[in-house]
């Protein structure tokens, strides 16, 4: 993998997805609604670089979003 992360942001050069930190601590996902936690949206990206961006990679990287 090739993930880019940073206190901010997690990026890819393999893929356009990204995941961004909100000021509560939760992340979100550019391609995907809700609010994860960072060892979730860290999860998401590994599989949006795999090339898996479909729902169910999301929640099975995510099993319950984090509460805001």
């Amino acid at each position: 993998m090739t993930l880019q992360i940073s206190s901010d942001w997690i990026t890819s050069d393999r893929c356009k997805q990204a995941a961004k930190a909100m000021s509560d601590g939760s992340w979100v996902l550019s391609w995907c609604s809700g609010r994860y936690t960072r060892a979730q949206a860290v999860t998401a990206m590994g599989h949006a670089e795999r090339g898996d961006v479909s729902a169910r990679s999301v929640e099975s990287a995510a099993a319950e979003p984090a509460r805001s």
